[in-house]
């Protein structure tokens, strides 16, 4: 079935008062194409030529980055960067790891707490320039990296602990108190004026 459209004044080839045919089924003739289906198979071919494109730039991005980062190994210490919602304010900026496995262009960390929970690419760590760590030292079990800056933090991890204990004769020698609970002593700052025992 066929049907006569005017053309589209936005084509040059031909002018505003010629007249095309556009065929419903241009399939069923041989080297027959229609203006929609020549504009549909111009669509589609576009869109293979950017996803090929994209696919491109993004291999060209990985082989840019592995020559700026040197290759690492198993063994190798690493420093992993540890955002500030896992980390307390006077724990540190990186973790100490050390690389305890490697596949598929991603590496699985250790420390000295035990391995970290996921893969990391070789963007997301930063070689060390010692040996801090050896695998050897890694415990067998897994953890986040919360959990691992907790463990080797000075404060137990995120956040301060300080009691509001009021003078008595065993202030600060009991579980009542949070800072000996948490088996770390009690700072001036909280007992300015009343006598401490956990000091």
């Amino acid at each position: 079935m066929n049907v006569t459209l005017p053309l589209a004044s936005s084509l040059e080839s031909v002018s505003e008062s010629q007249e095309t045919v556009i065929c419903l089924d241009c399939t069923s003739q041989k080297n027959v194409s229609c203006v929609l289906c020549s504009l549909q198979a111009s669509i589609l071919s576009n869109r293979d030529e950017c996803h090929s494109g994209q696919k491109k730039a993004g291999e060209k991005m990985v082989l840019s980055a592995a020559k700026k980062l040197p290759p690492l190994k198993i063994g190798d210490c690493v420093l992993l960067p540890v955002e500030k919602i896992d980390r307390g304010p006077s724990d540190m900026q990186n973790l100490i790891c050390v690389i305890v496995a490697h596949k598929n262009g991603v590496f699985q960390l250790g420390s000295s707490v035990g391995k970290i929970k996921g893969w990391y690419n070789r963007a997301d760590i930063v070689a060390a320039d010692c040996q801090f760590l050896n695998v050897e030292n890694v415990p067998d079990k897994y953890i986040s990296v919360r959990e691992a800056i907790s463990g080797v933090s000075l404060r137990d991890g995120q956040g301060y602990f300080k009691c509001s204990c009021k003078p008595s004769k065993k202030q600060c020698q009991t579980n009542r108190c949070v800072c000996f609970k948490k088996k770390i002593k009690c700072n001036s700052r909280y007992h300015t004026r009343a006598a401490c025992l956990n000091k």
